[in-house]
């Protein structure tokens, strides 16, 4: 409850809250989130412009209330020592599939299973699942939340590690730069999670510098034997 009002450009926008709750458009081949109205139903979609039937938004409360009963299944399991992950990525998965059909990406509550599934993996090891449900979270967070957001940072933060992670320098290196700005903001200088960051960032940086020299002596390397073949040896031009 919150015992104030506010008159921000966000809290004012009743379309982006809508888009929160939003339903998966029934056209198979479209991607357009459908909007819940006030009166028990769904606005036609704005991409194909089919209206959504009673059934249809039968389907999508029955589908939505069923997401929020698992939630709650996720987070108890989350609390118990040790957490279930194997159990709850199962889970998330089987909810990302069957709800899916009637619940669109954007919708909160599919972004907040997908970040569930993310956190599971990491725990589990399972590093390149987590960076797939990682990037898919992405998208709906940047749509729901303003550019520097704590969970945006916090976010990039662990796609640029898991990029690094696989060998992603310059993806990885992007990733980093981005959460960095975001948690310096978000978090402050001094935060744990920023000088981490940071240091993730330095590291990155440094291996790109080592991997360019080292492809750069690679390349000079090959034409020294090309031209030693033809009896040039070194070439006459220097590198710098």
């Amino acid at each position: 409850m919150y015992y104030f009002d506010c008159d921000c450009e966000a809290c004012k926008n009743l379309e982006r809250d809508r888009i929160k709750r939003s339903a998966r458009c029934s056209t198979p081949e479209c991607d357009e989130p459908v909007l819940p109205n006030d009166k028990g139903g769904l606005f036609p979609c704005k991409q194909c412009g089919k209206q959504p039937s009673k059934a249809n938004y039968k389907k999508y409360s029955e589908s939505l209330k069923r997401l929020l009963d698992n939630m709650k299944k996720i987070e108890e399991a989350k609390r118990q020592i040790p957490s279930n992950d194997k159990w709850i990525l199962e889970l998330c998965e089987k909810i990302l599939k069957e709800e899916g059909e009637f619940l669109h990406r954007y919708n909160i509550h599919m972004t907040q299973i997908v970040d569930r599934a993310m956190d599971a993996c990491v725990f589990m090891k399972k590093y390149e699942e987590a960076l797939k449900f990682a990037i898919m979270e992405l998208e709906p967070c940047r749509l729901h939340h303003p550019v520097y957001h704590p969970h945006i940072g916090v976010l990039l933060m662990k796609i640029g590690k898991i990029q690094v992670f696989f060998g992603d320098l310059k993806i990885g290196e992007k990733s980093l730069k981005e959460a960095f700005e975001s948690l310096n903001i978000t978090h402050g200088p001094s935060h744990p999670m920023t000088k981490e960051t940071e240091a993730l960032l330095a590291q990155c940086q440094e291996d790109l510098r080592v991997q360019a020299v080292q492809n750069m002596m690679e390349e000079l390397k090959q034409e020294y034997t090309a031209n030693e073949g033809k009896g040039k040896g070194y070439p006459e031009e220097k590198p710098f």
